[in-house]
């Protein structure tokens, strides 16, 4: 084998899965900027330990589908959502406080579900979750 040819090898062996992660953040990143995330990471990101009870769903943010990887839990100060690891580039965790949270309607979700439409922040995004997740968060939801 020539030199050029193991340098090659060597590229393609280096050089493929850092393109990879590089496109899998870049594309995380977008979804992040796209769905609204990045809006209000600005605004709610925070460093506080995942409440207890956050479950994994399938929801919406924008025009971003969260399908299994957003973790939704309830605290007494505010709404939580986390991605799943994999997921995090672009995503940080938030907590939305309660006064920010606006439920603005319910529809038809998936197959056979309803969907509860919250208004997250003063000119936020939208983010639609199954209405009996969110039928959870009275327990905890001053008000």
């Amino acid at each position: 084998m020539s030199p050029l040819e193991i340098l090659a090898i060597v590229a393609a062996l280096i050089g493929g899965p850092l393109f990879f992660v590089g496109l899998w953040v870049g594309v995380c990143w977008l979804l992040a900027l796209v769905g609204g995330w990045s809006g209000l990471a600005k605004r709610y990101a925070t460093d506080k330990p995942e409440p207890f009870g956050a479950e994994s769903v399938n929801a919406m943010l924008g025009v971003t589908s969260y399908r299994g990887v957003l973790s939704v839990g309830f605290a007494e100060d505010g709404l939580d959502l986390r991605t799943m690891m994999l997921f995090r580039a672009g995503h940080p965790p938030l907590r939305i406080p309660w006064a920010e949270v606006r439920v603005e309607g319910e529809g038809p979700w998936m197959l056979f579900g309803r969907a509860t439409s919250l208004r997250l922040g003063a000119g936020g995004p939208v983010l639609r979750l199954p209405s009996k997740v969110w039928a959870r968060a009275q327990s905890v939801r001053p008000g």
